[in-house]
């Protein structure tokens, strides 16, 4: 049995990138995010928590998530024809909506919207519940409906983890020297730590037994444990892979690289909002439609939405994001079976062993985009 341990952190468990000073080391002081800036996330904290040796937990300690930060965006009121979405995260991989929120591109195709970031416990559980209409996420909605009756991914931003690397100690020189050593993620079943597990297991290891895990909540945190030395290694995204490359730390993989599909960005609905409000449902499809090929191809909207959302302006951050996520956008943005599969083979819950990738997956409001000729505007 993996050997586990929650390093609680007064950071959120489920946020994505956040935003570090260009030259700053990981003790730069957290910083919160606003409701008038829900994306914005926090710069990398030197907590107590943080700098205190990281121990494996015994055998058998269950892997919880960390506590999510006081900062974590409250759930918007309800607003009456619009569509309120949930953001896991602040990655590039947000790219696509937060462009297409940001240009307006929503509400001119009639489906205004509001987004908050959250973890990806809150956004499903408002999912199920229909506070929010759509929730941003890797493929964690599989095990809040197992049968797959009540939510449905309908695209995505992501089918693969391009945006993760591995980075070790610089004694390290390969994947097989993590064997036996302490290594960093996210939290149990986060696309960081099933990229991860995918990863040492095509060196030929067992993530299950070969390492011993530390799950630190963010990708700030799992910076501040791999800089401070509290972790032999680590699973980094941008723009915390720049950095650890700049400071000397080996790069032992490249997910982008080695094309591993998963559900590392996706949309996920309730099928009845499909059913009750198709016009709504459309307009969103549509603006996420042209924010994806915008994503893609106009770098200065690109950088413009990650600068915003993520507090980054460091220029070489920002280009080494446009470098890496630009043409990774889905277009027409379907959620792809093999990334659907890879969600149900590491999903926990034995109940959606027996499903299939379509169980899953409601392609009918893309299905209607292309077929009326709307996503030709798009094409290359």
């Amino acid at each position: 049995m993996t050997k586990a341990l929650l390093v609680c952190l007064l950071l959120s468990a489920c946020g994505g990138t956040t935003a570090p000073a260009s030259s700053a080391p990981a003790s730069a002081a957290a910083k919160p995010a606003t409701s008038t800036s829900p994306a914005a996330s926090a710069k990398p904290a030197a907590s107590a928590a943080a700098s205190a040796p990281a121990k494996p937990a015994p055998s058998g300690a269950a892997a919880t998530s960390a506590k999510p930060a006081a900062s974590e965006s409250p759930l918007p009121a309800p607003k009456p024809g619009a569509v309120t979405i949930a953001i896991v995260g602040t990655s590039p991989s947000q790219t696509p909506i937060w462009i297409a929120a940001d240009t307006g591109l929503f509400d001119k195709y009639g489906a205004p919207v509001q987004l908050f970031t959250t973890t990806a416990p809150v956004a499903m559980a408002a999912l199920l519940k229909g506070d929010v209409q759509v929730a941003v996420d890797g493929g964690a909605m599989i095990g809040f409906d197992p049968p797959g009756t009540k939510l449905a991914f309908v695209g995505a931003q992501q089918n693969a983890f391009n945006q993760f690397d591995v980075y070790a100690k610089p004694a390290i020189k390969s994947l097989q020297e993590l064997k036996g050593k302490t290594v960093g993620a996210a939290s149990p079943g986060s696309a960081a730590t099933v990229a991860f597990e995918i990863i040492l297991k095509s060196a030929g290891m067992d993530p299950k037994k070969d390492v011993q895990w530390v799950y630190l909540g963010t990708p700030a945190a799992q910076w501040t444990a791999l800089s401070n030395g509290q972790v032999d290694g680590g699973i980094n995204a941008w723009p915390f892979a720049l950095l650890a490359r700049q400071a000397g730390f080996n790069k032992l993989a490249d997910a982008k690289e080695m094309k591993i599909a998963g559900a590392s960005n996706t949309l996920g609905v309730q099928r009845d909002w499909l059913k009750k409000e198709p016009k709504l449902a459309e307009g969103f499809m549509k603006a996420f439609t042209e924010g994806s090929s915008l994503a893609n191809n106009d770098r200065a909207k690109f950088v413009a939405a990650i600068s915003k959302h993520t507090e980054v302006t460091d220029q070489g951050q920002l280009e080494e994001a446009w470098d890496r996520f630009k043409g990774t956008y889905p277009q027409p943005p379907f959620i792809s079976k093999e990334a659907v599969q890879e969600a149900i083979d590491d999903e926990p819950n034995p109940a959606v062993r027996n499903h299939k990738p379509e169980d899953y997956i409601e392609n009918a409001p893309i299905e209607a985009l292309v077929a009326s000729g709307f996503t030709k505007q798009f094409a290359k």
